[in-house]
């Protein structure tokens, strides 16, 4: 009678030794996924306070309202957009491709780019056609913000690859 026990005893050390990696990896994997949402909804939210702040000290030149610095100064779009990610420990490099800043004519239909924040030039370019008074008020801004998420569990990002780009975009109208 004593042998039973003892062997069933080690039947459930083996199946809690085979369960075991399997329970942490489910662990790990929706914590790195709530990571991953959190990351995105404080993204949207910093590119939201970078529209607004776009739509309300826009100016036709760029230098009131945009920035090329790294990091931004705070009374910048970029620079808004980099103070909220950093409240929640977001790094948003300022550069040409992580940040953008397009204005689109708020009269047209098809909502046509009519101008965009240069980084390389630090101006306003008018587009396709456009006057010089472009953006005006009854424009749109699109922001857009990227930003690139690590996961921390090892396998996880093996099986999905190294990192995500969490992309975010917001259009306000310019008051």
């Amino acid at each position: 009678m004593m042998t039973r026990w003892r062997r069933r005893r080690g039947q459930s050390l083996v199946e809690m030794a085979l369960v075991t990696p399997i329970i942490v990896f489910f662990l790990f994997g929706i914590t790195d996924i709530g990571r991953g949402y959190y990351q995105y909804t404080v993204l949207t939210e910093a590119v939201r306070e970078g529209a607004r702040y776009a739509a309300v000290q826009w100016s036709n030149n760029g230098a009131g309202s945009n920035s090329k610095l790294d990091p931004a100064p705070f009374a910048s779009v970029q620079g808004q957009i980099q103070y909220v990610a950093k409240t929640a420990g977001l790094t948003i490099v300022n550069n040409g491709t992580n940040m953008t800043v397009v204005y689109l004519d708020g009269t047209d239909a098809n909502l046509t780019q009519c101008a965009h924040w240069d980084f390389a030039t630090g101006a306003i370019v008018q587009d396709n056609g456009y006057a010089l008074t472009h953006p005006r008020t009854g424009d749109l801004v699109k922001v857009h913000a990227e930003y690139i998420f690590r996961p921390i569990v090892p396998i996880l990002s093996q099986i999905t690859g190294a990192a995500f780009t969490l992309k975010s975009d917001a259009e306000v109208r310019v008051e």
